[in-house]
């Protein structure tokens, strides 16, 4: 699943930051729990699963801001 599906899961755009992210997962998760009688186990593992993502790459976004153009070209070669 690409990126832009994890962000679509949590309804959100790419252009979202962390505390909007999260503010989405807990809606989402509270209105699909699996122990509620609304809830529903595939859709709040989908919804987990895009959390963690999302987040994942935004906080991989945030350590490449804060690295020197020295350590970004080190970085970047290594994934060559």
């Amino acid at each position: 699943m690409d990126l832009d599906k994890y962000y679509r899961i949590l309804g959100l755009g790419p252009e979202a930051q962390i505390d909007e992210v999260k503010k989405a997962y807990r809606k989402l998760a509270l209105k699909h729990h699996p122990d509620l009688k609304s809830g529903s186990e595939e859709q709040f593992k989908k919804i987990v699963e895009a959390y963690e993502m999302v987040c994942s790459h935004l906080n991989s976004k945030q350590e490449r801001r804060a690295m020197s153009s020295d350590e970004l070209a080190r970085f970047y070669e290594l994934l060559k």
